[in-house]
Parts: C-alpha cells; structure tokens; sequence
C-alpha cells in the first residue's frame, strides 16, 4: 500500500516529463515502422512513387511557367501570278517566275514597254507578196490587185496559161481579162490556182503592153508568199506560130508582173 501510494506521489509530482516522455516513445515507435515499411517495399512500389514525385514537379513546373503563344500563319495579301512564291518575308528572294524580290511585280508605265522597261512593239501585221523578182508589203486585211502584163510582136489566136497564189494567205476575190474580156474560160475553184484559155481566130491585140488578166486578193495571213501566172500555150494569128515553147518565149514577147494597190 505504501508502494502505491509513493508510486501515486511520485506521477503527480512529475506528471509533466511522463507525458513528454510519452510523446517521443510515440514518434520513436512511428519511425521505427516507417523505416520497417520502406526496406520491405517492392522495387516497382519505390520506382512508382519516385515517378510520382517527379510528375507533380513537372506539373507545378508547368502551373508556374507562363503560357506560350500559339504560332498563326496569315494568307499572304497581293500575291502575283508568275511570280514570287516565297518572296514576301524574305527580301532578295529569288522568285519562281522570274528574278523580283518582295512578292510584288508592277504595271509598266510606259505602255510601249515591258515590266524591265524593254520596248515592246506592236505584233507584226504585214504580208510580203513577190510577183516577178519583187517583193510588195501589204497590211493584213488590205486588198490589192495582181496584174500580168503581155507584149507579143502580133495579134495571137490562142492562150492558155495558169496562174498560182497561195490560198492560205490571199483570199481571191476577183478575175478579170481586160483585153480578152468573156472569151476565156477560167475555173477558180482549184487549190491555189486558176487555170484559163481562149480562142479568137480573128486574133486578140497585145501588140502594145496590155493586161492579160488582172486578180484582186485580200491578205488574211501575214508573212509572205508569192504570185506567178505561166504561160503554157500562145500561138500567132493567121500563121500559128508558137509564141511560147515548154514555157520559153519567142523573140519579141514579153511578160510582166505587178501589183497595184
């Protein structure tokens, strides 16, 4: 009885160290089972938890890192046909369509030239038509007159002859036969020809220079061509004599070739 009651005296006088002693008992034990459970975790269990740590790391990294801003592309503005891939943003860069830099090509101020300030002319609108060993320019869409001329020392009683033009750039338009007037018969219904002949026992007069036959022809095509009529058959009135041999021509005939306009 005397042990309870010393053992009762001696816990109210040090009420104060039993109880702090009591607390580190606790955290001792507490550690203790700590330590315990860590030696006895699985590799997998540590590796896990040290993930863990690691991800929220990197999360308030994140959290705390200010947000970036999204890149934005803009659909280039006056870009040119032939021209300048690539060339606005990049000053000096070479183009695809040609050598302009910046993306920007510009309207000449000089409508006689080019972008590079290069004269620029019309587009050629010209025909050249050689009759004889002459050339004649004429403007597209122009009309002319084809004129062979025919001097013989008598009257002749017969020709034939056949006169050649390309139809692809002259368009005929009319015949005529001044002299020799309805008596030939002619056929311009051929591929760049027209074929003719007649007859007159009393004689046709080129005695002095007169037009054997006249054609008159529009250009529908520049560039140039030529016009020639050969004589095949001439003979003199009342003789019969050749004036042309396989299209050579006796003494004293002439022929001639022009264009009036």
């Amino acid at each position: 009885m005397n042990y309870i009651t010393l053992g009762c005296d001696f816990m109210k006088k040090n009420l104060g160290l039993m109880s702090i002693l009591l607390v580190l008992a606790f955290f001792v034990s507490m550690l203790t089972a700590c330590n315990a459970g860590t030696k006895n975790a699985t590799p997998d269990e540590v590796t896990t938890t040290a993930a863990a740590e690691t991800t929220t790391e990197a999360i308030e990294t994140t959290t705390a890192a200010p947000a970036a801003t999204a890149p934005s592309t803009s659909k280039p503005q006056n870009q040119t046909s032939g021209g300048s891939s690539g060339g606005s943003g990049h000053s000096g860069g070479n183009s695809s369509g040609g050598n302009s830099s910046g993306g920007s090509t510009q309207k000449p101020t000089n409508p006689g030239t080019n972008v590079n300030g290069e004269p620029v002319g019309p587009a050629p609108t010209k025909c050249t038509v050689t009759v004889g060993s002459k050339g004649y320019t004429v403007e597209l869409g122009e009309t002319f007159t084809y004129v062979c001329k025919l001097k013989t020392p008598k009257k002749i009683e017969d020709i034939q002859a056949t006169l050649t033009y390309d139809s692809t750039m002259l368009e005929l338009i009319d015949v005529e036969f001044p002299v020799m007037g309805d008596a030939p018969i002619y056929n311009t219904n051929l591929y760049n020809e027209i074929k003719f002949n007649a007859i007159n026992l009393r004689g046709f007069d080129f005695t002095k220079e007169n037009d054997l036959v006249t054609v008159e022809f529009k250009v529908i095509k520049k560039g140039g061509t030529a016009i020639a009529t050969a004589i095949e058959v001439m003979s003199e009135v009342g003789t019969g004599n050749a004036y042309v041999n396989n299209y050579v021509f006796a003494g004293g005939v002439e022929v001639k070739e022009i264009i009036e306009k």
